[in-house]
């Protein structure tokens, strides 16, 4: 979030957090008294208003002169090769002005602030142009340091217009990542104050290999995966992540693979940084490893059942998942930080709500993992996980077998049936020896 400082006009960039306050009221100066005007001066007056007058009549008006829109292609490439080799976008990439305007609101709290590192010799928009009522720059260049940073450069100052543009962040750039994000409060009030209801947005400068949809960007939405729309002007539609002054979750992005849709990595955006950042809940491997890809469902199940236990952060391995008449069903190994063992739950996901087993303890050695949940009708629920060497997985409940597949399986027991202990059989190889993992039905709660 881009705070509102020091009312009494300093500039400051603190580049670790990408946190700006940047506020600065100019004084007008003292009034002087006023003069009883000669009458000649009224005339030499009224001749020099008509003059001026005329003047602007035959003067084009700054609407026939509009900022130079881009022409793809039309700001050329880098020639460091340690920037970004991303094309300039935006509808003022190649207004020379406003970019030069932007280089020098940098280059100035560079000057003015020792923490901020100015500029080097070549400084490229990375995207340039309007966002709702503000004009808005992304520039990057390498310092005399010899590091690449972005710089966010803008008239708007946390919901309120600036009479110029400002410096607003600045981050370290390393590698080439998936995307920029701008947070920004908006609508701006003319008035110079903030609409209470206004709502904290968030906006996407995605790079190259997303533009071609070679990779996708989702964002969560409560138990939703939505996917974040693109723009002909090169940014994203902007999202609304909740009121300004309320963070109560995190908002989180996941990266996917734009052919075959798995995950390819899951990120946290920030209303501080310019950049993504870990996320709070870290999708790992099953100890036995995967034999598929995770998807964007997989942490959502993840999130979910450490939620379930309380734990806002942690480690999570969904140990498989498949489709049942009953919805979504996940097996999760949680390792929650401070926990001295490993859990198992059942995340059970339909259109309408996630439901979440009680943890059950589980052996890290495992081959079979076995857990059981109640649907929305209060039917017996029970999900089994093998390892990817698994050739046979069976479930049984009371020695009789109810189910057989692949190494992800699960199946509803009626109510009727009255059983007291189910069981899941994994077989390898020859099918000669099996593991077997087993859990009474009697207080098997939803969680």
């Amino acid at each position: 979030m881009l705070v509102l400082g020091d009312v009494a006009g300093s500039e400051a960039t603190t580049e670790g957090s990408d946190l700006v306050t940047v506020v600065e009221l100019e004084e007008s100066a003292p009034a002087r008294p006023p003069r009883r005007p000669r009458p000649s001066s009224l005339r030499w007056g009224a001749a020099l208003t008509l003059g001026v007058l005329l003047l602007l009549l035959l003067l084009p008006s700054d609407d026939s002169q509009p900022r130079p829109v881009l022409a793809e292609g039309e700001v050329p490439p880098p020639t460091d090769g340690r920037l970004l080799d991303w094309p300039g976008r935006g509808p003022w990439a190649a207004d020379e002005q406003f970019v030069g305007e932007a280089i020098q609101a940098w280059r100035d709290t560079a000057r003015e602030d020792p923490d901020v590192e100015p500029p080097g010799d070549e400084v490229v928009p990375l995207w340039a142009g309007p966002v709702a009522d503000a004009q808005m720059t992304l520039l990057q260049s390498v310092g005399a340091d010899g590091v690449l940073r972005a710089a966010y450069v803008s008239d708007m100052l946390y919901g309120w217009l600036q009479p110029r543009l400002r410096l607003l962040a600045t981050t370290r750039v390393a590698g080439s990542p998936d995307f920029f994000v701008f947070p920004f409060v908006g609508p701006d009030d003319r008035r110079g104050q903030l609409d209470p209801d206004v709502l904290s947005t968030f906006q996407m400068l995605p790079s190259p290999d997303v533009r071609s949809g070679d990779l996708r960007v989702l964002r969560l939405e409560g138990t939703r995966v939505v996917p974040v729309e693109l723009r002909d002007d090169g940014l994203s539609e902007p999202w609304a992540y909740g009121r300004w002054w309320i963070r109560d979750e995190p908002e989180i992005a996941v990266i996917v693979n734009g052919t075959d849709g798995s995950l390819d990595s899951v990120v946290r955006l920030d209303p501080d940084r310019l950049l993504p950042a870990a996320p709070p809940i870290s999708l790992v491997e099953p100890r036995w490893g995967l034999d598929d890809p995770y998807r964007p469902e997989d942490y959502l199940a993840g999130a979910a059942a450490l939620a379930s236990v309380g734990a806002p952060s942690g480690d999570v391995a969904v140990l498989g998942s498949t489709s049942t008449a009953a919805g979504r069903v996940s097996l999760v190994h949680i390792e929650p930080g401070g926990l001295t063992r490993s859990r198992a739950v059942v995340v059970l996901t339909d259109d309408e709500r996630t439901t979440v087993s009680a943890p059950v303890p589980m052996d890290p050695q495992a081959q079979v993992v076995i857990g059981t949940a109640r649907t929305r009708e209060g039917e017996l629920l029970v999900a089994a996980a093998a390892s990817p060497q698994t050739t046979l997985l069976t479930i049984d409940a009371d020695s009789d077998v109810l189910a057989t597949g692949g190494r992800v399986l699960a199946t509803v027991v009626p109510r009727s049936a009255g059983v007291q202990v189910v069981g899941a059989r994994a077989f390898t190889g020859d099918d000669s020896a099996a593991d077997r993992a087993e859990i009474a039905v009697g207080g098997v709660d939803a969680g």
